[in-house]
Protein backbone atom coordinates (compact mmCIF):
# COMPACT_ATOMS: atom_id res chain seq x y z
CA UNK A 1 0.00 0.00 0.00
CA UNK A 2 1.66 3.19 -1.12
CA UNK A 3 1.33 6.60 0.31
CA UNK A 4 -1.07 8.69 -2.29
CA UNK A 5 -3.83 5.68 -1.47
CA UNK A 6 -4.60 7.33 1.78
CA UNK A 7 -4.49 11.53 0.38
CA UNK A 8 -5.12 13.41 2.90
CA UNK A 9 -5.58 11.89 6.79
CA UNK A 10 -8.06 13.71 7.40
CA UNK A 11 -10.62 12.68 4.78
CA UNK A 12 -10.63 8.91 6.41
CA UNK A 13 -11.76 8.49 9.71
CA UNK A 14 -9.22 8.28 12.64
CA UNK A 15 -10.37 4.44 13.75
CA UNK A 16 -9.84 3.52 10.30
CA UNK A 17 -6.02 5.07 10.18
CA UNK A 18 -5.35 3.65 13.61
CA UNK A 19 -6.54 -0.01 12.22
CA UNK A 20 -4.55 0.02 9.61
CA UNK A 21 -0.95 0.07 12.12
CA UNK A 22 1.89 -2.09 10.70
CA UNK A 23 1.07 -5.94 10.37
CA UNK A 24 1.72 -6.48 6.97
CA UNK A 25 5.06 -4.73 6.11
CA UNK A 26 8.22 -3.15 6.78
CA UNK A 27 8.48 0.25 8.04
CA UNK A 28 10.31 3.06 6.36
CA UNK A 29 14.11 3.36 6.87
CA UNK A 30 14.41 1.32 10.38
CA UNK A 31 17.18 2.73 12.63
CA UNK A 32 20.68 0.47 13.03
CA UNK A 33 19.63 -0.58 8.93
CA UNK A 34 21.74 1.20 6.16
CA UNK A 35 18.82 0.03 3.78
CA UNK A 36 15.71 0.86 3.62
CA UNK A 37 12.50 -0.25 2.72
CA UNK A 38 10.20 0.11 -0.80
CA UNK A 39 7.05 -0.34 1.47
CA UNK A 40 5.46 2.39 2.83
CA UNK A 41 4.13 2.40 6.67
CA UNK A 42 0.01 2.64 6.43
CA UNK A 43 0.99 5.95 8.96
CA UNK A 44 3.74 7.75 7.37
CA UNK A 45 1.13 10.26 6.12
CA UNK A 46 -0.25 10.90 9.49
CA UNK A 47 3.18 10.92 11.43
CA UNK A 48 4.85 12.65 9.08
CA UNK A 49 2.12 15.51 9.24
CA UNK A 50 1.77 15.48 13.13
CA UNK A 51 5.73 15.90 13.45
CA UNK A 52 5.56 18.94 11.01
CA UNK A 53 3.00 20.70 12.82
CA UNK A 54 5.28 21.49 15.57
CA UNK A 55 7.25 25.20 14.65
CA UNK A 56 10.38 24.55 16.83
CA UNK A 57 13.14 22.10 14.62
CA UNK A 58 13.24 18.68 15.79
CA UNK A 59 16.66 16.90 14.87
CA UNK A 60 15.31 12.72 15.03
CA UNK A 61 11.17 12.05 15.50
CA UNK A 62 11.03 8.46 16.36
CA UNK A 63 7.24 6.92 16.62
CA UNK A 64 6.95 3.79 18.90
CA UNK A 65 5.04 1.91 20.52
CA UNK A 66 1.49 -0.07 20.10
CA UNK A 67 -0.19 2.73 18.29
CA UNK A 68 2.26 2.95 15.99
CA UNK A 69 3.04 -1.12 15.58
CA UNK A 70 0.31 -3.62 16.03
CA UNK A 71 0.70 -5.56 19.15
CA UNK A 72 -1.54 -8.31 20.62
CA UNK A 73 -4.74 -7.49 22.38
CA UNK A 74 -5.16 -3.88 20.58
CA UNK A 75 -6.55 -5.46 17.51
CA UNK A 76 -9.95 -6.23 18.71
CA UNK A 77 -13.05 -3.94 17.53
CA UNK A 78 -13.77 -3.34 21.43
CA UNK A 79 -9.90 -2.56 22.37
CA UNK A 80 -9.32 0.90 23.09
CA UNK A 81 -6.85 2.56 20.65
CA UNK A 82 -3.52 3.60 22.41
CA UNK A 83 -2.21 6.86 22.05
CA UNK A 84 0.61 7.42 19.37
CA UNK A 85 3.89 7.50 20.85
CA UNK A 86 6.90 9.69 19.75
CA UNK A 87 10.35 10.58 20.43
CA UNK A 88 12.08 14.45 19.57
CA UNK A 89 15.59 14.76 19.91
CA UNK A 90 16.65 18.35 19.46
CA UNK A 91 19.59 20.32 19.66
CA UNK A 92 18.93 22.29 22.75
CA UNK A 93 15.72 20.79 24.69
CA UNK A 94 14.99 24.25 27.38
CA UNK A 95 15.09 26.10 23.68
CA UNK A 96 12.61 24.28 22.07
CA UNK A 97 10.29 24.43 24.82
CA UNK A 98 10.27 27.67 24.80
CA UNK A 99 9.47 28.16 21.96
CA UNK A 100 7.21 25.66 21.72
CA UNK A 101 5.14 26.50 24.47
CA UNK A 102 4.39 29.74 22.60
CA UNK A 103 3.08 27.26 19.60
CA UNK A 104 1.11 24.64 21.87
CA UNK A 105 0.65 26.01 25.40
CA UNK A 106 -2.25 23.61 26.43
CA UNK A 107 0.21 20.84 25.91
CA UNK A 108 2.02 21.97 29.20
CA UNK A 109 1.05 22.18 32.55
CA UNK A 110 0.21 25.73 34.66
CA UNK A 111 3.50 24.74 36.45
CA UNK A 112 5.76 23.92 33.43
CA UNK A 113 3.87 27.00 31.65
CA UNK A 114 5.10 29.26 34.52
CA UNK A 115 8.77 27.59 34.58
CA UNK A 116 9.27 27.94 31.23
CA UNK A 117 8.01 31.30 31.26
CA UNK A 118 9.66 32.65 34.18
CA UNK A 119 12.74 31.02 35.00
CA UNK A 120 13.80 28.71 31.78
CA UNK A 121 17.78 28.55 33.14
CA UNK A 122 15.92 26.63 36.50
CA UNK A 123 14.11 24.34 33.91
CA UNK A 124 17.57 22.69 32.50
CA UNK A 125 17.97 20.36 35.34
CA UNK A 126 14.81 19.00 34.88
CA UNK A 127 14.56 18.67 31.49
CA UNK A 128 18.49 17.25 31.01
CA UNK A 129 19.31 15.31 34.19
CA UNK A 130 16.31 14.21 36.34
CA UNK A 131 14.54 10.64 35.63
CA UNK A 132 16.12 9.43 31.81
CA UNK A 133 16.43 13.08 30.47
CA UNK A 134 13.47 13.38 28.61
CA UNK A 135 10.45 15.55 28.88
CA UNK A 136 6.96 14.12 27.91
CA UNK A 137 3.85 15.88 27.16
CA UNK A 138 0.99 13.09 27.33
CA UNK A 139 -2.67 13.15 26.10
CA UNK A 140 -2.05 15.83 23.86
CA UNK A 141 -4.46 15.98 20.55
CA UNK A 142 -2.20 16.73 17.53
CA UNK A 143 -4.43 16.82 13.92
CA UNK A 144 -7.43 14.56 15.52
CA UNK A 145 -5.07 12.19 17.28
CA UNK A 146 -4.43 11.39 20.37
CA UNK A 147 -0.39 11.55 20.92
CA UNK A 148 2.79 11.63 24.04
CA UNK A 149 5.74 12.98 22.44
CA UNK A 150 8.92 13.05 24.78
CA UNK A 151 11.82 15.60 24.32
CA UNK A 152 15.30 15.20 25.19
CA UNK A 153 18.49 16.32 23.78
CA UNK A 154 20.76 14.79 20.94
CA UNK A 155 23.22 14.03 23.15
CA UNK A 156 21.39 12.71 25.67
CA UNK A 157 19.89 9.63 23.03
CA UNK A 158 23.65 8.98 21.64
CA UNK A 159 24.58 8.35 24.84
CA UNK A 160 22.29 5.98 25.99
CA UNK A 161 22.07 3.95 22.42
CA UNK A 162 26.03 3.82 22.93
CA UNK A 163 26.78 3.64 26.72
CA UNK A 164 23.23 2.64 28.15
CA UNK A 165 22.96 5.20 30.64
CA UNK A 166 19.86 4.54 31.25
CA UNK A 167 18.54 2.09 28.56
CA UNK A 168 15.72 4.07 28.68
CA UNK A 169 15.64 4.93 24.96
CA UNK A 170 18.05 2.07 24.12
CA UNK A 171 15.41 -0.53 25.31
CA UNK A 172 13.00 1.42 22.89
CA UNK A 173 15.15 1.52 20.23
CA UNK A 174 16.21 -2.35 20.23
CA UNK A 175 12.32 -2.86 19.43
CA UNK A 176 10.78 -1.78 15.54
CA UNK A 177 10.43 1.96 15.52
CA UNK A 178 9.86 4.51 12.25
CA UNK A 179 12.31 7.17 12.28
CA UNK A 180 10.20 10.02 10.92
CA UNK A 181 12.37 13.21 10.95
CA UNK A 182 16.20 12.49 10.22
CA UNK A 183 18.45 15.78 9.73
CA UNK A 184 21.29 14.10 10.75
CA UNK A 185 20.91 11.07 8.74
CA UNK A 186 24.25 8.51 9.39
CA UNK A 187 25.16 9.32 13.22
CA UNK A 188 21.79 7.68 14.56
CA UNK A 189 22.20 4.73 12.69
CA UNK A 190 25.86 4.30 13.40
CA UNK A 191 24.40 4.53 17.28
CA UNK A 192 21.95 2.48 17.18
CA UNK A 193 23.32 -0.40 15.48
CA UNK A 194 25.82 -0.11 18.00
CA UNK A 195 22.63 -0.86 20.67
CA UNK A 196 21.13 -3.12 18.43
CA UNK A 197 24.29 -5.07 18.50
CA UNK A 198 24.81 -4.90 22.18
CA UNK A 199 20.93 -6.19 22.54
CA UNK A 200 22.15 -9.26 20.78
CA UNK A 201 25.12 -9.98 22.84
CA UNK A 202 23.19 -10.13 25.59
CA UNK A 203 20.38 -12.48 24.00
CA UNK A 204 22.95 -14.92 22.99
CA UNK A 205 24.12 -15.02 26.83
CA UNK A 206 21.33 -15.69 28.06
CA UNK A 207 19.97 -18.21 25.57
CA UNK A 208 20.36 -22.14 25.38
CA UNK A 209 23.02 -23.59 22.62
CA UNK A 210 20.17 -24.05 20.38
CA UNK A 211 17.08 -21.80 19.85
CA UNK A 212 14.54 -20.50 17.36
CA UNK A 213 14.18 -16.97 15.99
CA UNK A 214 11.18 -15.99 18.14
CA UNK A 215 13.24 -16.65 21.43
CA UNK A 216 15.86 -14.47 20.52
CA UNK A 217 13.16 -11.32 19.55
CA UNK A 218 11.44 -12.55 22.46
CA UNK A 219 14.61 -12.53 24.67
CA UNK A 220 15.77 -8.54 23.40
CA UNK A 221 12.16 -7.37 23.67
CA UNK A 222 12.29 -8.39 27.59
CA UNK A 223 15.53 -6.81 28.31
CA UNK A 224 13.53 -3.36 28.65
CA UNK A 225 11.15 -4.92 31.04
CA UNK A 226 13.60 -6.88 33.41
CA UNK A 227 14.69 -3.45 34.90
CA UNK A 228 11.50 -0.99 34.52
CA UNK A 229 9.86 -1.40 38.16
CA UNK A 230 6.71 -1.26 36.70
CA UNK A 231 6.99 -4.48 35.83
CA UNK A 232 7.32 -4.83 39.57
CA UNK A 233 4.40 -2.88 40.81
CA UNK A 234 1.99 -4.89 38.21
CA UNK A 235 2.21 -1.90 35.95
CA UNK A 236 3.06 -3.61 32.57
CA UNK A 237 1.05 -6.67 31.25
CA UNK A 238 2.85 -9.94 31.67
CA UNK A 239 2.36 -10.85 28.30
CA UNK A 240 3.75 -7.63 27.07
CA UNK A 241 6.54 -9.05 25.28
CA UNK A 242 4.68 -12.03 23.82
CA UNK A 243 2.13 -9.52 23.11
CA UNK A 244 4.78 -7.52 20.85
CA UNK A 245 7.14 -10.54 18.83
CA UNK A 246 3.90 -12.00 18.24
CA UNK A 247 2.69 -9.26 15.77
CA UNK A 248 6.21 -8.01 14.73
CA UNK A 249 8.44 -11.36 13.69
CA UNK A 250 8.80 -9.93 10.37
CA UNK A 251 9.86 -6.60 11.76
CA UNK A 252 12.04 -7.80 14.15
CA UNK A 253 13.46 -10.13 10.91
CA UNK A 254 14.68 -7.36 9.11
CA UNK A 255 15.75 -5.38 11.89
CA UNK A 256 18.05 -8.11 13.35
CA UNK A 257 18.92 -10.91 10.36
CA UNK A 258 21.34 -8.90 8.77
CA UNK A 259 23.26 -8.26 12.01
CA UNK A 260 23.16 -11.64 12.70
CA UNK A 261 24.45 -12.72 9.44
CA UNK A 262 27.22 -10.15 9.47
CA UNK A 263 28.54 -9.74 13.10
CA UNK A 264 27.71 -13.09 14.51
CA UNK A 265 27.75 -15.94 12.01
CA UNK A 266 30.38 -14.60 9.76
CA UNK A 267 32.50 -14.53 12.67
CA UNK A 268 31.44 -17.73 13.48
CA UNK A 269 29.39 -17.26 16.45
CA UNK A 270 26.87 -18.68 15.69
CA UNK A 271 25.22 -20.80 12.92
CA UNK A 272 21.83 -21.40 10.97
CA UNK A 273 20.20 -24.68 11.02
CA UNK A 274 17.25 -23.72 9.16
CA UNK A 275 13.57 -24.13 9.90
CA UNK A 276 12.20 -26.62 11.95
CA UNK A 277 9.07 -28.51 11.49
CA UNK A 278 6.99 -25.63 13.30
CA UNK A 279 8.17 -23.72 10.55
CA UNK A 280 10.85 -21.73 12.97
CA UNK A 281 14.79 -20.72 12.22
CA UNK A 282 16.68 -22.02 14.61
CA UNK A 283 20.16 -20.97 15.68
CA UNK A 284 22.97 -22.58 17.04
CA UNK A 285 25.56 -20.67 19.28
CA UNK A 286 29.35 -22.27 18.59
CA UNK A 287 32.71 -21.61 19.85
CA UNK A 288 34.46 -22.28 23.14
CA UNK A 289 33.65 -20.15 26.36
CA UNK A 290 36.62 -17.70 25.93
CA UNK A 291 34.94 -17.13 22.62
CA UNK A 292 31.82 -16.44 23.94
CA UNK A 293 33.52 -14.02 26.30
CA UNK A 294 35.21 -12.43 23.68
CA UNK A 295 32.47 -11.47 21.61
CA UNK A 296 29.26 -11.36 23.73
CA UNK A 297 30.34 -9.99 27.03
CA UNK A 298 33.34 -8.08 27.08
CA UNK A 299 32.18 -5.83 23.98
CA UNK A 300 29.22 -4.54 26.35
CA UNK A 301 29.49 -1.44 27.52
CA UNK A 302 30.57 -0.03 30.54
CA UNK A 303 29.36 0.15 33.25
CA UNK A 304 27.25 -2.86 32.16
CA UNK A 305 29.93 -5.11 31.74
CA UNK A 306 31.65 -4.14 34.83
CA UNK A 307 27.89 -4.61 36.98
CA UNK A 308 27.42 -8.32 35.36
CA UNK A 309 31.36 -8.96 36.32
CA UNK A 310 30.63 -7.45 40.00
CA UNK A 311 27.46 -9.22 40.40
CA UNK A 312 29.14 -12.90 39.23
CA UNK A 313 31.65 -12.25 41.85
CA UNK A 314 28.80 -12.05 44.49
CA UNK A 315 26.90 -14.51 43.63
CA UNK A 316 29.20 -17.39 42.38
CA UNK A 317 32.00 -18.14 44.49
CA UNK A 318 33.63 -19.72 41.53
CA UNK A 319 33.73 -16.27 39.58
CA UNK A 320 36.16 -13.76 40.89
CA UNK A 321 35.58 -10.40 39.05
CA UNK A 322 38.70 -9.01 37.19
CA UNK A 323 40.39 -6.40 38.38
CA UNK A 324 40.11 -2.45 37.66
CA UNK A 325 43.36 -2.63 35.57
CA UNK A 326 42.76 -5.59 33.93
CA UNK A 327 38.78 -3.89 32.57
CA UNK A 328 40.94 -0.78 32.13
CA UNK A 329 43.13 -2.61 29.84
CA UNK A 330 40.52 -3.92 27.90
CA UNK A 331 39.14 -0.41 26.97
CA UNK A 332 42.63 -0.54 24.66
CA UNK A 333 42.22 -3.46 23.25
CA UNK A 334 40.19 -6.47 24.05
CA UNK A 335 40.93 -8.77 21.04
CA UNK A 336 44.72 -8.59 22.17
CA UNK A 337 44.15 -10.52 25.29
CA UNK A 338 45.86 -13.89 26.24
CA UNK A 339 43.77 -16.74 24.69
CA UNK A 340 44.21 -18.84 27.68
CA UNK A 341 43.18 -16.14 30.08
CA UNK A 342 40.32 -15.35 27.68
CA UNK A 343 38.97 -19.10 28.03
CA UNK A 344 39.52 -19.30 32.23
CA UNK A 345 37.27 -15.78 32.62
CA UNK A 346 34.95 -17.66 29.93
CA UNK A 347 34.55 -20.80 31.98
CA UNK A 348 33.94 -19.00 35.33
CA UNK A 349 31.25 -16.40 33.49
CA UNK A 350 29.43 -17.12 30.23
CA UNK A 351 29.13 -20.92 31.73
CA UNK A 352 28.07 -20.12 35.59
CA UNK A 353 24.25 -20.77 36.14
CA UNK A 354 23.96 -17.36 37.99
CA UNK A 355 24.90 -15.64 34.77
CA UNK A 356 21.24 -14.76 34.06
CA UNK A 357 19.97 -13.70 37.28
CA UNK A 358 23.11 -11.48 36.68
CA UNK A 359 22.28 -10.02 33.58
CA UNK A 360 19.06 -9.24 35.09
CA UNK A 361 20.61 -7.33 37.99
CA UNK A 362 22.72 -5.12 35.92
CA UNK A 363 19.67 -4.02 34.19
CA UNK A 364 17.87 -3.62 36.77
CA UNK A 365 20.97 -1.08 38.48
CA UNK A 366 20.89 0.76 34.97
CA UNK A 367 17.27 1.08 34.62
CA UNK A 368 15.44 1.11 37.66
CA UNK A 369 16.26 4.65 39.01
CA UNK A 370 16.01 6.27 35.62
CA UNK A 371 12.81 5.27 35.07
CA UNK A 372 11.57 5.49 38.95
CA UNK A 373 12.54 9.08 38.87
CA UNK A 374 11.10 9.77 35.14
CA UNK A 375 7.87 8.85 36.45
CA UNK A 376 7.75 11.05 39.78
CA UNK A 377 8.96 13.47 36.98
CA UNK A 378 5.85 12.88 35.20
CA UNK A 379 4.14 14.63 38.30
CA UNK A 380 5.47 17.94 37.48
CA UNK A 381 5.68 18.27 33.34
CA UNK A 382 2.02 16.04 32.69
CA UNK A 383 0.31 17.07 35.87
CA UNK A 384 -1.07 14.55 38.76
CA UNK A 385 -4.24 14.17 36.47
CA UNK A 386 -2.76 12.88 33.52
CA UNK A 387 0.00 11.16 35.45
CA UNK A 388 -2.76 9.33 37.81
CA UNK A 389 -4.60 8.29 34.43
CA UNK A 390 -1.22 6.75 32.62
CA UNK A 391 -0.89 4.80 35.71
CA UNK A 392 -3.98 3.38 36.52
CA UNK A 393 -4.14 2.55 32.72
CA UNK A 394 -1.17 0.72 32.68
CA UNK A 395 -2.10 -0.95 35.75
CA UNK A 396 -5.16 -2.33 33.95
CA UNK A 397 -3.61 -3.24 31.21
CA UNK A 398 -1.22 -4.89 33.54
CA UNK A 399 -4.42 -7.53 35.11
CA UNK A 400 -5.77 -8.15 32.08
Amino acid sequence: MHLHAFGNSRMLRKSDILSRRISFCCPFPKLGQRHSSNTTHPLEHTLKSITKSFDAPITYAIGYGSGVFQQEGYDKATAPQPMLDFLFAVDDPVRWHCHNINQNPHHYTSFTRSLLNLHPSLSNPLLNRLGAGVWFNSYVEINGFQCKYGVMGVETLWQDLKHWRTFYFAGRLQKPTNLIVDAMSSPLADHNETNLLNALRVALLLLPPVFTSTELWMAITGLSYMGDFRTFVGGENPNKVRNIVSKQEQLFESLYNPLLKKKFEALGSVTDLGIDGNGQRRWEQIGEPGDRVRQFLLPLPEPFRSQIFSALARRDPNVHAPSNRWMMGLSAGWNELDPKDLEHLGRRTVTSDKLGDCVKEALVRTMFWPALTQSAKGLLTVGISSSVRYALEKLKKGRS
